[in-house]
């Protein structure tokens, strides 16, 4: 990682722009930045170490300036309100299938149900939505759940009309509650509270004999009836991937997941999964105000926001109020 400066400048390989650096922060041995994005005048956190020198920004490059030429045709067309998706397809969509991409991105965030009859090409639409994300910039990867018999179908579709490969997980859920799970909230979190405390017992066991927690070991594995899990499925879930980590950080610090205590929880919370380690009750609520206070920075609702957006964000300051009430933290 290189050395991070207040009010320098650094190039962003996420956002390909320039970045200004207002400040840093490090907590629990990872810096977080808070950066300004002059090309979208917002304020965005970053991990120091996805920051570049400027001296490797690759806009001045022959690649970097047909990337730069590229972008601006897809920023013009945006501005006009012109769709990318059936432009840049092999499909000729049918109007009601423009007419339902249309109303699928006309709001801040997608949350569309196609329930158009049978054959008239709820795939096609499903297709059509998930390809403008992509070419907006406001997706990067896809997670499609499908009946099994109808799997071959979606891969060769999206591959033959829209140019995506889905890669098959074969049998990769058949052992986990779905049908449970998926449709209610509050069972889905009682799924993963049930699997924190054998999450951490192999995180603790691997850090002493220097693996990660996703190696199981086999003293946990003799335990698991111990565990009493009231839900089916795998017992050890990837609560470290990359990808999963920052969600597993948020249902903590919404309080949809509570932290739980461990044998080990000193040398636990000093990693990253400190917000999820019952410690000492007035840390473990500062933790969570200051989680708050960033989630709540981050997603303040403007006026054309849509209202689930905005009942979240009451949710979360209600959440905050609450916690700072009985912490005596000045918000």
């Amino acid at each position: 990682m290189i050395p991070i400066e207040p009010y320098s400048w650094y190039y962003s390989p996420d956002h390909g722009q320039l970045c200004r650096v207002i400040e840093s922060q490090t907590l629990w041995g990872e810096t977080t930045c808070r950066v300004w994005l002059p090309d979208k005048g917002t304020v965005v956190r970053l991990p120091a170490a996805q920051l570049r020198p400027v001296s490797e920004a690759s806009v001045c490059t022959a690649d970097g300036i047909a990337y730069v030429a590229s972008a601006a045709r897809v920023a013009d067309a945006l501005t006009q309100d012109v769709l990318l998706a059936p432009i840049e397809s092999s499909v000729i969509p049918l109007p009601h299938q423009i007419r339902a991409l249309s109303r699928a991105i006309a709001g801040d965030r997608v949350r569309y149900l196609l329930a158009d009859e049978v054959g008239l090409g709820k795939t096609i639409e499903a297709g059509l939505i998930l390809r403008e994300l992509k070419l907006r910039g406001l997706v990067k990867r896809v997670l499609v759940i499908a009946p099994k018999g109808l799997v071959t179908q979606w891969v060769a579709e999206m591959r033959t009309h829209f140019n995506e490969d889905f890669r098959r997980q074969s049998n990769c859920f058949d052992d986990w509650p779905l049908d449970t799970i998926i449709p209610d909230r509050e069972a889905f979190s009682a799924f993963l509270q049930e699997r924190c405390p054998i999450f951490l017992d192999l995180s603790a066991c691997n850090a002493q004999a220097g693996r990660s927690a996703k190696q199981e070991g086999t003293g946990v594995r003799e335990k698991e009836e111990s565990y009493g899990l009231e839900f089916p499925g795998p017992s050890n879930l990837p609560f470290d991937h990359d990808d999963i980590r920052v969600y597993i950080d948020n249902l903590f610090i919404e309080g949809l997941l509570q932290a739980v205590p461990h044998e080990q929880a000193e040398s636990l919370s000093k990693t990253w999964l400190a917000i999820g380690i019952r410690t000492d009750e007035q840390a473990d609520r500062t933790r969570r105000v200051d989680g708050l206070l960033d989630t709540i920075a981050s997603a303040i609702p403007k006026e054309d926001t849509r209202h689930d957006d905005w009942f979240h964000f009451a949710k979360t300051w209600a959440e905050l109020v609450a916690l700072a009430l009985e912490s005596d933290t000045v918000v």
